[in-house]
This record gives structure tokens, sequence and C-alpha cells, in this order.
């Protein structure tokens, strides 16, 4: 009856670690998923804006990259492999970023340049034709008021009522 119970006892033994270490590998792959997805989100939200924290996603990268290395135990060739293709697009996307901003930073410095000479060379035309737009607009409702209210005894009643209506809502 001893007998029995050694190969039984080895046996659960076996399927015990084999259970684990299947685990193991469930795990490492699961958290080697989280790190894949994590570089393919900072892929294509680089594209949507240009302003990231960048401390803060290489952070979140050394901790993904840890918690696979964690549940992996020990880091062979083939999962180092893998670590230096998601670095290098992790850093590629840093890169593409910073360059992207700069070329912002860049642009918007050259629009705003454009809009002071603008407004250095223009701003004071821009100004005298504006006011001398005013004056003429002046100038033509003064006259047409003028007018208006030389005539107005010979105005038909409905022309009267506009002018009174222009009038009242003046006031």
């Amino acid at each position: 009856m001893n007998n029995l119970k050694l190969p039984i006892i080895f046996s659960c033994a076996l399927f015990a670690a084999s259970c684990s270490n299947m685990n193991s590998n469930v795990e490492r792959d699961q958290a080697m998923s989280k790190l894949e997805n994590y570089v393919d989100s900072i892929d294509n939200n680089i594209e949507n804006s240009a302003r990231h924290n960048w401390e803060e996603l290489e952070a979140r990268y050394d901790k993904l990259e840890g918690n696979v290395e964690e549940k992996s135990g020990e880091v062979g060739e083939e999962l180092q492999s893998e670590f230096d293709k998601l670095e290098d697009r992790f850093k590629t996307s840093k890169k593409e970023n910073e360059e992207r901003l700069s070329e912002l930073n860049q642009l918007a410095e050259e629009k705003i340049s454009n809009l002071q000479n603008w407004l250095d060379e223009k701003g004071d035309d821009v100004e005298d034709a504006a006011d001398e737009t005013g004056d003429e607009v002046e100038d033509g409702w003064d006259e047409s008021m003028d007018w208006i209210e030389e005539n107005y005894d010979n105005l038909k009643d409905e022309t009267k009522q506009k002018v009174d209506s222009i009038k009242m809502s003046l006031k």
C-alpha cells in the first residue's frame, strides 16, 4: 500500500508544478499583452495630440515592463528581444511627438510673427480706413435724415410710419 502512495504523491506534485508553471506563463503572457497594448496606444494617441507628459508615460511603460519581468522570472533572449522592439517603438513615438511639437511651435511662432508684421504694416491703414468708413456712414446717415425731415410732410403715411419707427428704435 505504501508503494502505491509514492507514485500518486509524485504525480500530484508534478501536476501542481505544471499548473503553477502554466499559470505563470498565462500571467506573463497577459502582462506582455498589456505592455504591447500600451505601446500601441502611445503610437495611436500621439497622432491625436501634441502634448504628452512623457515622464508619466515612461513611468507607466517601466512599470508594465517590470510586471512582465516579474511574471517571467528569468528574462531570456526571446523576451529581451521583444522588450527591445517595444522600447524602440516607444522611443520612436516619443521622438516623433517631440519633433511634431517642435514643428507646431515653430509654425505658431511664424504665424504670430506674420500677424505682428501685418499689424505693424497695415494696422494703421485699417484703423484709418475704419474711421473713414465710419465717417462716411455717419455723413450718409445725417444727409438722409436731414432730407427725410425736410420732406417729412410730403411723405406717404406708410413711409412716415417707417421713419417714426426708426427714430423710436434709436432712442
